[in-house]
């Protein structure tokens, strides 16, 4: 990876403009990293509250399903319950970049 030429460890970029503010480079283009513009307002509900409520029902359906709600020493391996949903979101995320590029 290509660093900086004033600080391997960026204390100078700006996220807002991708730059580094000490010695001007591109650290974004560094990198590979596409720009994108500024997220605009759109007057739907903010995607926080949809993820939140969308918790508060899995943990709602979790608890009528297992018996109990999800907790720390519950006898699961938790890293690897983890490890297999992250795997299966890769299988969904690579489906619908096929399907959007078809």
């Amino acid at each position: 990876m290509m660093m900086c030429e004033c600080d391997l460890r960026h204390r100078g970029w700006n996220p807002n403009t991708g730059r580094c503010e000490r010695c001007g480079c591109n650290y974004n283009a560094l990198l590979g990293i596409t720009p994108q513009p500024r997220p605009k307002p759109t007057g739907e509900t903010p995607t926080w509250e949809l993820v939140v409520r969308d918790m508060k029902d899995r943990d709602y359906i979790g608890s009528l399903k297992y018996g109990t709600r999800h907790q720390p020493g519950n006898g699961r391996d938790h890293l690897q319950d983890a490890y297999e949903e992250a795997l299966d979101l890769c299988v969904y995320l690579k489906a619908a970049i096929i399907s959007r590029t078809s």
